[in-house]
């Protein structure tokens, strides 16, 4: 290639990569990625293009696809790259890359729930999954989108505007919301107008798809492919479950015959649910034998260590009580989710307060703090995603003093989650208490200044001063 060749290529992938820069600048993600696509078709060299891609993938949701972007990146090149930073950041919080494939996976379960016609447990599934991963906007589409299938416009909008507030020009977004502004307009049911925006959600998905697949082909074999492929899956499952509409000339047996599988199926999909559940539940009681055995060895070695101080044996006890709680909180949940008994969520609640009375500065055992440290990340991870989901779910409902209850909750276990910020001082605003909303706006403007929310929260602050 010449060197006047090379020259123009360079300067068209700079332009694209400008103009995606521009556009993330003012939240347009879905713009940013089509002009990043674009610059790397003109040269997929262009690291600064692909570790900005992987940035907009990230604050979609799509985790998958930007390590798979900084992979790429750091391959053309390896020295001084921000790629690994972003890798770093990622993959060094495992409780946070924990929490995104748990939410993936409750993703994937509640577009199986759908496929089988059980919509409230999608709905609980999907909850579940926004609740770990805020940002996952397949996840909220899909919630969105199954609320106006169930006619609830008001809650689907809602939905749809915080994916907005992530992504301003998401075109699958857009529609919904034209197609709920349309049906409150005029009073259509959503079952009449569900098909039309489907497909179009269906037709902007098949586009980017296939831009993935040219870039995977440009790049050689990545972790694009399995994203591609998942995406493909999804999009069928998704076809299937809302266009394909059982014929109504069936004969009464082809009907019968049919209803019998699905209930054979079911039953057979339980029962490895509760042999899943009992393996887990053996797995579960050897866990909780070894963290006893090891605990129980701590408080040997601190009897010799610290024979003359008792206070530090009665913190070691507080230890190992929120070690039971948890534990038998974790069996609960297992329980509960096949189905066998009811889900106790008081336990997890126990189980924080038990951790949140362990003095850890008195934990000068090694084994012992390792211990701690478990149990704090794997129960806060869970309570604040706990209260950010009920604290949501009030304020769609408009349930605002409720919601104000749980969001100060999910705020006190992570302090720079914005969201639970932005969505309390809404909270407070529907109260008429203007000097907590504006509290908390400006608590997202300090701590979390880069916030998707941060434009909107300085508007409203400006409003109420």
């Amino acid at each position: 290639m010449s060197e006047l060749n090379y020259e123009k290529i360079d300067a068209i992938s700079t332009r694209y990569y400008n103009l995606g820069l521009e556009c993330a600048k003012v939240r347009n993600l879905s713009g940013a990625i089509e002009y990043l696509k674009r610059s790397l078709e003109a040269d997929k060299r262009n690291t600064d293009a692909r570790n900005l891609l992987g940035l907009c993938y990230y604050e979609t949701g799509e985790v998958v696809e930007a390590l798979g972007a900084w992979v790429v990146s750091k391959h053309f090149d390896s020295d001084h790259n921000l790629a690994d930073y972003y890798l770093e950041s990622v993959q060094g919080n495992p409780v946070e890359l924990d929490a995104m494939d748990q939410a993936i996976q409750k993703y994937n379960h509640a577009l199986e729930d759908a496929w089988d016609g059980k919509n409230d447990i999608a709905v609980i599934q999907l909850k579940r999954a926004v609740s770990m991963h805020p940002n996952f906007i397949r996840a909220l589409l899909l919630l969105a989108l199954l609320s106006m299938m169930d006619n609830d416009l008001e809650r689907a909008g809602k939905l749809v505007n915080r994916v907005l507030a992530i992504d301003c020009a998401n075109t699958v977004a857009l529609g919904y919301k034209a197609e709920i502004e349309n049906a409150l307009s005029t009073g259509k049911a959503m079952n009449n107008t569900a098909r039309d925006v489907v497909e179009e959600s269906f037709s902007a998905t098949k586009l980017e798809t296939d831009a993935i697949n040219e870039e995977v082909i440009d790049d050689g074999p990545n972790i694009m492919a399995f994203v591609s492929l998942i995406a493909g899956l999804i999009i069928g499952v998704a076809v299937v479950f809302f266009l394909v509409v059982p014929s109504r000339e069936h004969s009464i047996r082809n009907e019968y015959m049919s209803k019998e599988k699905d209930y054979s199926e079911n039953l057979n999909l339980k029962l490895a649910k509760i042999n899943t559940l009992e393996n887990e539940i053996a797995q579960k009681a050897l866990e909780r034998k070894e963290l006893e055995e090891s605990l129980a060895e701590a408080l040997d070695r601190v009897q010799y260590l610290d024979f003359d101080v008792p206070e530090q044996a009665a913190n070691f006890r507080k230890l190992y009580y929120a070690m039971e709680v948890y534990i038998t909180y974790a069996i609960n949940r297992k329980a509960a989710e096949a189905g066998i008994e009811k889900a106790d969520e008081a336990l997890l609640k126990a189980a924080a307060d038990a951790i949140a009375a362990v003095d850890v500065t008195m934990l000068k055992d090694e084994s012992a703090q390792s211990l701690y440290d478990k149990l704090n990340d794997e129960i806060l991870s869970q309570v604040k995603g706990d209260y950010y989901a009920q604290g949501i779910d009030a304020y769609d409902r408009g349930r605002y003093e409720t919601a104000a209850e749980f969001l100060e909750k999910a705020v006190e276990y992570e302090p720079n989650n914005d969201q639970a910020l932005y969505y309390l001082g809404r909270s407070y605003q529907a109260l008429k208490n203007n000097e907590l909303a504006i509290k908390y706006y400006q608590l997202l403007l300090e701590r979390c200044p880069r916030s998707g929310f941060a434009a909107n929260a300085r508007e409203r602050l400006n409003s109420l001063k």
